[in-house]
């Protein structure tokens, strides 16, 4: 496993650290970035956020489809959490904090911005880390492209709707157009421009050679891309998460018992089917991560960079990126404990 990898979470912390205090006690900083923007919006964030999501469907086996047949409860009980109950969840939690718990201490109009930001970012999964994060598991590659490949696309049909539901039922109205251009954007375009290029490059150079040096190049770059992007994005907020430090915290609760909740149903509904490790770890691990990247341009392209609906994004971004390390601890720590099912599938597809 690479160095990176072994120590993601210290990546990650340093990259948040850094940004903040590079923003908040250097703010020309954010007045140098401001430099380069386009109708007020980042053409840094813009760029590696692109990239990062780009490479990422590159990576994606979009044949994967023909693999679907050997994981059908992981997939099934992966499809239920993430587009039925993890929704459901994340409102009920979000509402019952930020309209019960917090009302003496969030305004309502605030506690409305925020709650457009939790949706925001928990309605999509898929991290640009998650292969990262399945790697770390050791999970089954076939099992998790064919759930990545499979999310991405269900995405594009579901996101936009399932947003715009739960928002109407909160009595919030959305630019529901600017959200359909971003995501064509953002995930329509890459998608297919990641098709072009995976299917160029295999033409030309051959599986192998797409295998062994396409995508670990893809990946470092990848990777850096994400670090890069996290450092700019906390750099941008860094005063909102220092001056609302208390909100941050309280608007990160619903989303930690969140992730939680959907981590721990599908490991061990996977687990009760007796699923080995490798599969059920990959399932549980893609079905809690969320698609940070995308939701974090929707939400700065759509209402702006000193929007509170930041606050809800930047608090998913903050805690998903740590919460995710710990929940592959957890993943890697009940491997022998999990050692039958793993004996019971080794005829998996690898």
């Amino acid at each position: 496993m690479l160095i990176y990898e072994r120590i993601l979470a210290v990546w990650v912390s340093i990259s948040m650290l850094l940004g903040i205090i590079i923003g908040y006690f250097f703010p020309a900083a954010v007045t140098f970035l401001d430099k380069f923007q386009i109708a007020n919006l980042s053409i840094p964030l813009l760029a590696l956020s692109w990239i990062t999501i780009f490479l990422s469907m590159v990576k994606i086996d979009f044949k994967s489809h023909n693999d679907l047949k050997a994981f059908p409860e992981a997939l099934g009980v992966s499809y239920l959490i993430n587009w039925i109950l993890k929704p459901l969840t994340i409102y009920y939690l979000a509402n019952t904090f930020f309209f019960g718990y917090y009302k003496n201490i969030i305004p309502y109009d605030l506690a409305s911005n925020y709650l457009v930001g939790v949706m925001l970012v928990s309605l999509a999964p898929n991290s640009s880390l998650v292969f990262n994060f399945c790697d770390m598991i050791s999970a089954n590659p076939l099992y998790s492209f064919a759930q990545i490949s499979t999310n991405n696309l269900i995405l594009i049909f579901v996101y936009i709707p399932l947003f715009t539901l739960f928002t109407k039922i909160s009595g919030i109205s959305m630019p529901l157009n600017s959200f359909m251009v971003l995501l064509f954007a953002y995930i329509v375009f890459p998608l297919f421009t990641g098709m072009i290029t995976k299917s160029f490059i295999l033409r030309i150079y051959g599986k192998k050679a797409f295998k062994r040096s396409f995508i670990p190049a893809f990946k470092n770059l990848a990777n850096i891309c994400i670090i890069l992007n996290i450092i700019t994005t906390f750099i941008y907020q860094s005063k909102v998460l220092v001056d609302n430090f208390l909100h941050i915290i309280l608007i990160s609760v619903p989303l930690i018992i969140n992730c939680l909740i959907v981590f721990f149903i599908v490991f061990f509904v996977c687990h009760n089917l007796k699923l080995p490790n490798e599969i059920s770890g990959s399932a549980a691990i893609i079905s809690s991560s969320n698609f940070l990247e995308l939701s974090y341009i929707m939400a700065v392209s759509v209402f702006g960079l000193k929007s509170p609906v930041l606050s809800g994004v930047i608090a998913g971004v903050l805690i998903n990126y740590l919460l995710m390390v710990f929940l592959v601890e957890i993943t890697n720590s009940t491997k022998n404990i999990l050692q039958n099912n793993s004996n019971a599938f080794k005829n998996l597809p690898q």
